[in-house]
């Protein structure tokens, strides 16, 4: 099941049960369950909570590894040090996706619908290219389009490793399907490949990696099997 160097495999995890919380704490590490009891709010504890232990679950599988222990690079994205394993997490209300891969870097994102000042937030955190076009659209064409191209920013600049340091303005991903990064101000960056999906019909996925035509396989977590 374990992906070859051409494949990525995309995961979905329901973050839905609060009665697997006592049973998957023991999974987390001091700083995990530090940061879990930090929110004020018991559903974002339950969705980050279960969608670390996830995580932990399937790279162990992954990298044959008994215990994990992750690094950060300097923007703050984690790896695990002396394996070729790369891997994305990305949460959004109840679900996660993780994207594992060997050998090449990667970003994933899901962003649900929602209900806010869309053309202003864009106005500040995209392109002019991609205002221009979000200008053309009526209201339920707008919430589409802007998520589409927010999830496409979001696994970018996760795939680049530097976050929100980059300046989600300085590029442009197509404001609807298929996903592509049309332009950027960096010539390095024309090796990376972006793919949108829609998990469910009100939210926007996408995923952005460095393999020209990898081999995808979307699979489901079942809580019941990893917690065996």
């Amino acid at each position: 099941m374990k992906p070859s160097n051409d494949t990525i495999d995309i995961w979905q995890i329901d973050l839905r049960h609060e009665a697997l919380l006592k049973k998957t704490r023991p999974l987390l590490n001091t700083d995990e369950l530090a940061r879990a009891d930090r929110f004020h709010f018991t559903k974002h504890t339950r969705r980050f909570s279960l969608a670390r232990a996830a995580m932990r679950l399937l790279l162990m599988h992954y990298t044959e590894l008994p215990h994990l222990s992750f690094e950060t690079n300097k923007y703050g994205k984690p790896f695990i040090p002396n394996t070729d394993i790369k891997f994305n997490l990305s949460h959004s209300r109840d679900t996660a996706l993780l994207a594992i891969t060997q050998s090449f870097e990667l970003g994933i994102d899901i962003e649900f619908f929602s209900n806010r000042d869309l053309l202003g937030i864009a106005k500040h955190a995209f392109s002019d290219q991609e205002n221009r076009a979000l200008s053309q659209l009526d209201s339920q064409q707008l919430n589409s389009a802007f998520f589409h191209i927010w999830a496409q920013k979001e696994a970018f600049i996760k795939a680049c490793g530097m976050g929100l340091s980059y300046d989600t303005k300085a590029f442009t991903v197509s404001a609807t399907p298929p996903a592509s990064l049309l332009s950027t101000n960096n010539e390095q960056d024309s090796h990376w490949h972006l793919r949108s999906f829609q998990p469910f019909e009100n939210c926007w996925a996408a995923l952005c990696y460095q393999q020209p035509r990898p081999k995808i396989r979307y699979l489901h977590f079942d809580w019941d099997e990893w917690l065996l």
